[in-house]
């Protein structure tokens, strides 16, 4: 049996009517400066957790700032540690580095040293990605995550297992 969480970035349902439909997590996302609206704050994680929702953490700047390497993976999971510290959330908490484009075969490199960047300040095994089926393949290959989250998008109808 599956277990059923959303992920939304700018709406704020609200922890009572996620759990009303029957969701048991939300997927969030985590910005020192709240991103506009779009990263969790504390008013919205005292109100998930007082519903019972448990919580996944997600960092992304923007689509491609991955494409920095392992300098921008360092900063990234410093941010997020940051931000986990802030929100008093578990300090282990995993969090998972959006891979959040059509990347090739060819950027991959460079999506692992961003990957290993963000391990060497929070630790390999709280590394998470998301990113197409052939990044979930090719970061389970290259061992660069611990936790593989995939988008429908640029996967092109398959799904990696």
């Amino acid at each position: 049996m599956a277990t059923e969480g959303i992920d939304y970035s700018w709406a704020r349902p609200g922890g009572a009517t996620i759990k009303r439909a029957g969701k048991k997590f939300v997927v969030r996302y985590l910005f020192e400066d709240g991103q506009g609206g779009k990263g969790l704050d504390a008013s919205e994680l005292a109100d998930l957790v007082a519903n019972g929702l448990e919580i996944v953490l997600v960092y992304e700047a923007y689509a491609e700032s991955p494409l920095g390497g392992r300098a921008v993976g360092i900063a990234h999971a410093q941010a997020s540690q940051r931000e986990i510290n802030r929100l008093g959330l578990p300090k282990n908490s995993p969090v998972y580095f959006a891979i959040d484009w059509d990347a090739s075969a060819a950027q991959q490199g460079v999506v692992d040293e961003y990957l290993r960047g963000a391990a060497s300040v929070v630790g390999m095994e709280r590394v998470g990605v998301y990113g197409s089926a052939d990044v979930m393949t090719r970061c389970m290959q290259n061992k660069s995550a611990t936790w593989f989250w995939q988008t429908y998008a640029w996967s092109r109808g398959r799904v990696q297992e």
